[in-house]
């Protein structure tokens, strides 16, 4: 993972969490179907959609920032889940604090003010360049709790430099015998408009051209909490909570190592990886700027476009400002969704449970 040179970090923090809404009861019928007539909704400046279950994508491509559904599913107590969604592009703008924050104060005003919030899905990352491309070579200078390490090299994409992708993985991205998951993976080539890049931007670190390799981390469910003696309750998570799972995870889960590991029971820490451990995920870091918080059809190329207006044709829809809002939305978060899953280059799925 490291080379002679030091890591230049251009991100970290939150990229996306999925939590547990529990209450006693079901909501009334009636009050549900009110909060989802009221669409939209603005907490604390974050756009806010209740959404019916597997829905919350199509929200996502409206542009909203948090999405909250009815589960419909009940605890094993009897007690009803609902859940609510934050995307990528609301944790880059608004940081991990301010996110968790929001989740709670809608949670509590919008579902019930006794709601019980428990993180179900998380994930954590550090962005940095100038840092050594995924291979098999690293699983021999690491020691990882996961059971499964997977190397894949992406002959389709490349990165900005020209290569192939490639990502190493520890753990089980299927779940079968993992609940957390570690992904050191490279992003594709980016349009320059890409929010992305904006991000990377902000830190006064990035370097044009060259590639970003993230170091993720995927966790599911509250088991791997508990493992790390934290509790998955939203309200701890964000009073530093989410900065002790980061130790774990970089402590104990996963580390990479100043040599192989050979005759050696713990082995010392590469001399680098402290900068990794450093970047937790509640220390504040510059923002992805709010403009590109807007819908994705306002950042729609010409190709788009005209896909769009194939689509129109194709579905028999008309040229009305509508019907050419929704085609572009459609396009735009087929085409966001796909370079996702590029970059990602297969790794984890959705949480199982959502």
């Amino acid at each position: 993972m490291f080379t002679k040179h030091t890591p230049v970090v251009v991100g970290w923090g939150l990229d996306r969490i999925a939590v547990n809404i529990i209450i006693s009861q079901h909501l009334p019928r009636k009050q549900w179907e009110r909060l989802r007539n009221g669409n939209p909704y603005d907490v604390d400046g974050t756009h806010v959609e209740v959404s019916g279950v597997y829905q919350e994508k199509e929200a996502f491509s409206r542009s909203a920032q948090l999405v909250i559904y009815d589960k419909r599913r009940k605890t094993p107590q009897g007690e009803t889940i609902y859940s609510a969604v934050v995307g990528a592009r609301a944790c880059a703008a608004f940081g991990a604090a301010a996110v968790m924050a929001t989740i709670i104060k809608a949670a509590r005003t919008m579902i019930s003010p006794t709601a019980r919030i428990e993180a179900n899905y998380l994930e954590l990352y550090v962005d940095m360049q100038s840092t050594q491309r995924p291979s098999k070579a690293i699983f021999k200078q690491s020691s990882s709790k996961g059971r499964k390490r997977v190397f894949k090299d992406r002959s389709d994409v490349i990165n900005p430099e020209g290569d192939t992708l490639q990502s190493s993985t520890w753990g089980d991205q299927g779940r079968r015998s993992d609940n957390i998951c570690a992904v050191y993976y490279e992003k594709p080539r980016l349009q320059t408009g890409d929010w992305r890049i904006a991000k990377w931007r902000q830190s006064g670190q990035y370097l044009e051209g060259q590639t970003v390799r993230r170091l993720e981390f995927r966790v599911w469910g509250a088991g791997p909490l508990n493992q790390a003696r934290i509790s998955p309750d939203l309200t701890t998570l964000a009073a530093g909570g989410l900065n002790s799972l980061w130790d774990y995870l970089t402590s104990h889960w996963l580390r990479i190592l100043s040599s192989t590991m050979r005759g050696h029971k713990r082995g010392q820490n590469h001399r680098m990886w402290k900068i990794v451990q450093g970047q937790r995920p509640l220390t504040t870091q510059p923002l992805l700027p709010r403009e590109f918080l807007a819908p994705s059809s306002q950042h729609l190329d010409q190709s788009l476009i005209r896909a769009a207006g194939y689509l129109r044709s194709f579905a028999g829809l008309s040229d009305s400002d509508n019907d050419k809002a929704l085609a572009e939305g459609v396009i735009s978060d087929a085409a966001e969704r796909l370079l996702d899953i590029i970059s990602r280059q297969g790794a984890a799925p959705e949480p199982a449970d959502e």
